[in-house]
């Protein structure tokens, strides 16, 4: 359980990272920049290999055939938190902590792990 909210703080941090990234490029409809954000996180970790970690507690890897849709996916996500909780564009932070306590107390962690790793030989 300590592992979880850890791993959520780390994810917090990291969307705030990111949203910080984002932030130079100066995007003013900040629609746009929840979903970036959104949708760069997921990218990212794939390529940080955040994903491989999630794939590696069932000896697995991840696997990139799915990774530009659910990418999307949770950009719009992101966007539906950002809009439904009404959350300021500074607390992105929280955002992401959110998403990763809501994926792993629904399952949808287990999910991914079912789906979007191949065993390693």
């Amino acid at each position: 359980m300590i592992l979880l909210f850890i791993e959520s703080i780390f994810i917090g941090i990291y969307c705030y990272i990111i949203y910080n990234i984002i932030d130079i490029f100066t995007i003013e409809n900040i629609y746009y920049k929840i979903f970036i954000i959104g949708f760069v996180k997921h990218f990212s970790g794939y390529y940080l290999n955040l994903h491989d970690y999630y794939c590696n507690k069932s000896n697995s890897s991840a696997i990139s055939k799915y990774l530009i849709i659910d990418s999307i996916g949770e950009g719009f996500l992101f966007l539906l938190l950002y809009n439904l909780f009404k959350f300021n564009e500074n607390n992105i932070i929280y955002v992401g902590i959110f998403i990763h306590l809501l994926f792993e107390i629904l399952g949808f962690h287990e999910l991914f792990r079912i789906y979007r790793c191949i065993p390693i030989n």
